[in-house]
Parts: C-alpha cells; structure tokens; sequence
C-alpha cells in the first residue's frame, strides 16, 4: 500500500481505516460486479456476475428489510444500515453497512451502488460526525471515468457529462501534481492513500486540497477491472483559524501535551514533533497554529515523503512557466503561500539530503528561489516539522536540521 501520510484527525483516521472493510460494487439488480479480498475472505468469493448480493450476504432469496442496496437505489442517498449477515464461517454476525449511490457511465440506464460492509464488534460506533459526504469516482483499467457520484461532481465543480468519460492519466495537471502515479499504481492493483492532496477543480481555476484512498477492485474472475476512488475534501481545514480543540483527554501525559502546546503556541519559533505514525502529530501542529498568533493566517500541510525531488522542490518553492516540461503555467509554492503563516512539513527526515539542503537555507534565512527562476524570495514562517526517527539520526544534515529547529532559530 502507497501511504503519504498519517490521518490528520482520529475522524478521519477512523474514516479511512473503515475503507480496509468489506466492499463491493452492486448494481441495480442487486448483481455483485466488483468485490475487494476483504469481501472474500468475510464472505467467500462470487462465481457469477448475475449472483445477487443479498444472497451472498444475507442468505436470503429476497432483499431483506431496510435492505441498504434498496433504500440506495430508491432515494440515491448514502445510507448507513446494521444488519446481521452470514460469514464465510456460518455463522451470523452484526455488521454495518455504508451504502453509497453513483452513476453509470457505461450503462446510463444502470445505476450503482458502492456498499461498505464493517464488523461492528471490531469497529467502533459510528457516530454523526463520522458520516461524510464522500466524493466517489471509479476508473477503468486505461484510467477512465465511468462512475461518480453529486459529491465528486461538486468537490470537481464540473457536470457529469464534463467528468464522465474523462482520462484522468492523460490530464496534465495530474501529471504535474503528482496524481497520475498513484492512479497507475492503483490500476495496477496497488491500494494508496493521499491526505491533504493539493489539486485544482476541472476548470483549474481554484485550488483544493483532500482525501484519497485508491480501492484497486476485481473482476468475479479475480482480473484487475479498475480503480475506485474516494475523496474527502479537506479545503477548508487548510486555512482553519478557529473551532473545536482536536486534542481532547483526561490522561495526564494527554495533559502533559496540552499544556506544552499552550507554552510553545505563545512564540514564533520553529517546533519539532516526534512521534511515530498515528500518534497525531499533525493534531498537535495544528494546535499549535491555532493558540498561535498567526492563527488567522494560512496553516499549510505538505508531506514530505510522498514526493520524489522534482515534485518536492516545485510543490515547496514554486516555479516559473516552462521551468520544465509540463509546466505550461507559474505556480507560487507552499512556503509562499504559508507567508505570514505556519507551514507543517511531515516526515521531513524522508527528505533527500539535496531538499534538505534548501531547507536548511529556508532555515537560515528565510529566503529561497522558485524552480526556473533567479529570483529570491525571502517570507516569513513559522515551521513545525514532524519526523518519527529519533534525534540520534545516522544522518548528519538531518541532525543539523533538527538541532536548528530545536534552537528556535527564526525568520
């Protein structure tokens, strides 16, 4: 699996920890069409496309009551349902099922539905909070859209008919921002998950930043059929100066942190976050940046392992139009943008000794010069950096990096 960062709060850990359920494409006579191996290892694999899923997983000839794939299909609403269903095993268990509505490309008179099946005694209760509106796109094998639902037409701010047959590898602002690798990847059976991905609407004319998990699903005969993918935009978290404390508990070392964070909240110097993954170092950034004085002005997320150099140092830095191939337009960097702001840089010891070289520029002096162009620019930001190794790194640019942050140097 191609992971790119931790989840940025436990809802959206929780959301995409539920995505490793049970799924399954359905259609609108109740066929299973595409399954993951978590379905058949809960379940046992499907022998035939016209195979009804209510059979499969109920065991029943008919749809059962509050059938989630029927109240799908009638009100072409996502619907969330618990309902007992019949393992591999025999035996019956309680599950819950998130059964969300999209549109067909391939057969405009087919609707679809994408069921998310999760064992409740394994998965926490769901609350309200954790119900979201999320944006679904299915792709073919050539990397095709042939499915979607509203919320994936809004989060692209385009109509269906704009998206529907779309090539999303071909769109060279996918190439450019580093999507089209996870999507072939994806399409060649490997699952990834993107957080706080920066991208632009279908126009190009805003940006947005979200959630992606890539789903790779199979044919009934076990051949790689496509990719579904499911997004969650993220946008307004990018620039949140306010609202509800992400950080909550009554343990005393979760009261240790809190406390630290009102303390270091109160200055302007660069803050180092240890911890390994899932630990919420980015929850603690964030608080940070909202206690903070700067916290009406940008808060930025980059990862910085889930780039290669090339992508890295453009998405940090910027660049001028025809710096390189494919880059038919200037784009303005992150620490550009998170000018005046506060810029969390993630996994920042996966960097290449050649990116933290500049880095450790930025560090110095503030001051860096955008891909293609002989200019500086010199901005004011505060860094929070997070690494999961500890300081005693066999790297020794990446300890000189860290020690300046951890002296507070500023700029």
């Amino acid at each position: 699996m191609i992971t790119n960062i931790e989840a940025s709060s436990s809802t959206l850990d929780y959301f995409f920890s539920r995505i490793d359920a049970a799924t399954i494409l359905i259609n609108s006579q109740y066929h299973i069409l595409w399954t993951n191996e978590t379905f058949r290892n809960w379940f046992g694999s499907v022998k035939s496309n016209s195979y009804p899923c209510y059979k499969k997983i109920h065991g029943t000839k008919v749809p059962c009551s509050n059938c989630p794939t029927e109240l799908t299909l009638i009100n072409n609403l996502t619907n969330y349902t618990n309902l007992t269903a019949i393992g591999l095993n025999g035996r019956r268990n309680d599950y819950r099922f998130t059964s969300i509505p999209l549109r067909n490309n391939e057969d405009l008179t087919t609707n679809l539905v994408l069921e998310i099946i999760e064992n409740i005694a394994v998965n926490p209760p769901l609350s309200e909070e954790d119900k979201h509106n999320l944006a679904i796109f299915c792709l073919n094998q050539d990397g095709t859209i042939i499915s979607t639902n509203p919320e994936h037409l809004q989060l692209a701010q385009a109509p269906s008919e704009k998206v529907l047959g779309l090539n999303w590898l071909n769109i060279p602002k996918s190439n450019e921002l580093g999507l089209s690798k996870y999507l072939q990847a994806g399409l060649r059976g490997e699952p990834f998950e993107l957080f706080n991905f920066r991208y632009l609407t279908y126009r190009g004319d805003k940006e947005i930043y979200m959630n992606i998990k890539g789903l790779p699903l199979q044919r009934l005969d076990n051949n790689l059929k496509g990719l579904i993918c499911i997004a969650l935009d993220t946008t307004d978290n990018q620039n949140l100066g306010g609202g509800k404390t992400p950080i909550v508990g009554q343990d005393s070392s979760i009261k240790t942190i809190i406390r630290h964070v009102q303390l270091v909240a109160n200055y302007s110097c660069p803050v180092l976050i240890e911890g390994e993954s899932g630990t919420g170092k980015e929850l603690v950034a964030h608080e940070i940046f909202l206690k903070s004085t700067r916290k009406d002005q940008p808060f930025i997320i980059i990862n910085a392992g889930a780039f290669q150099d090339a992508l890295l140092e453009s998405e940090l830095f910027g660049h001028t139009k025809g710096a390189f191939s494919g880059a038919q337009n200037a784009k303005q960097g992150l620490f550009e943008i998170a000018n005046n702001g506060t810029f969390f840089i993630d996994e920042v010891g996966e960097m290449s000794p050649a990116m933290q070289v500049k880095l450790l520029r930025i560090l110095d002096s503030g001051v860096f010069r955008p891909v293609g162009s002989l200019k500086e620019i010199k901005v004011n930001v505060r860094i929070i950096a997070a690494v999961i190794i500890c300081l005693s790194s066999s790297n020794p640019l990446l300890s000189i990096i860290l020690v300046k942050i951890i002296d507070g140097r500023q700029f």
